[in-house]
């Protein structure tokens, strides 16, 4: 519906701006699945991004926005009654391009994004369709990463910013993680799941991938109680399933690393079930604390390796065009959005 209310004098609408009201429930309804449900994500071929600085990097690498929404209130009284970034909007939305514009208040974003996502009074929420990147292969794929079962959004969200960091080029994750695109994965990320290379894919598809791509599988774990006399602590131990330690200097250069949210492979069916060439990884500790969380295993396991192999892999925010978008049909998007779908 046409934005309607009262506002300051000075301010004027853009004339394709439109108000989310209470006629909006069925495309509320879809940011709100967007926000929550990992299926619907994957069904639609889009995501939400929250944040000006995110949106704004995301335009100047080539991304298109499918629905900006401006977080605004219903009446205005005063002029300070919008601030920035929302204010930035609306005074100038052809900086902000996108195919549609919506403004909507407070109280319906936080319907939207849920409580946990706290969103700011002058917010803006942007709609983008899932980047298509081409997955490399061969001698242009030197490091991949693998996600087994994890579940939080901080875990997933830092391990990938530290993979992008150290240069990891690609990664997959299993079926039962949570998904790259989910706002506080997306928010733990920097936005940097958005730009990695991944695919989902079960443990041993992953790791029959890597053996095709002549890459060593390392597997991040606790040190089991059969290492414990060859370990020295603070050092990156490596062994092989038989037990026989692996020497630093004979690390290969190329390899595809697994995390887990469940470091203890002894009591589930894993890689040793998979029969393959595994070095296994772990970072003795020398005071009886408990074990390491397993994002700040493979930070420091990444770290090591990159060192004693002499990787310096640059992992740049290459801009888009269109061919490396995801093309969902129309009827996905907001354009097209019927409340019987």
């Amino acid at each position: 519906m046409p934005i309607t209310g009262v506002k300051p004098a000075p301010i004027a609408f853009p004339a394709g701006m439109y108000r989310l009201g209470v006629h909006s429930a069925p495309i509320v309804l879809h940011l709100s699945n967007l926000a929550r449900s990992k299926a619907y994500r994957e069904e639609r071929g889009f995501f939400l991004v929250q944040g000006a600085r995110f949106i704004q990097h995301l335009l100047k690498d080539g991304f298109k926005i499918a629905s900006l929404f401006v977080t605004a209130p219903e009446l205005w009284k005063n002029l300070e009654d919008v601030r920035r970034p929302a204010l930035n909007v609306i005074e100038n939305p052809s900086q902000w391009p996108a195919e549609r514009q919506y403004l909507v208040d407070i109280d319906r974003v936080r319907r939207i994004l849920g409580s946990r996502a706290r969103p700011y009074k002058h917010e803006l929420l942007a709609e983008i369709a899932r980047p298509n990147w081409s997955f490399p292969k061969g001698k242009d794929l030197q490091r991949l990463i693998y996600f087994h079962k994890i579940n939080y959004a901080s875990n997933l969200g830092q391990l990938v910013r530290t993979a992008r960091l150290f240069g990891w080029q690609a990664a997959a994750r299993s079926r039962n993680s949570i998904d790259f695109f989910a706002l506080d994965v997306l928010a733990h990320s920097r936005a940097q799941t958005i730009y990695m290379p991944h695919k989902v894919q079960d443990l041993d598809e992953f790791v029959q991938f890597a053996n095709e791509e002549r890459l060593q599988v390392i597997l991040c774990r606790e040190l089991p109680e059969s290492q414990l006399e060859h370990q020295k602590p603070n050092t990156l131990h490596l062994w092989r399933s038989d037990g026989v330690v692996v020497p630093h200097d004979q690390i290969p250069k190329r390899f595809a690393i697994i995390v887990s949210g469940d470091q203890n492979w002894d009591k589930q069916e894993g890689i040793d079930a998979l029969d393959l060439p595994v070095i296994h990884a772990s970072i003795p500790m020398p005071n009886p604390v408990g074990t390491m969380h397993s994002s700040q295993m493979a930070a420091i396991v990444m770290w090591e390796l990159n060192k004693l192999t002499g990787w310096k892999g640059n992992v740049k925010q290459t801009k888009v065009n269109s061919d490396q978008l995801h093309d969902p049909d129309e009827s996905a998007g907001l354009s097209e959005w019927h409340e019987s779908d």
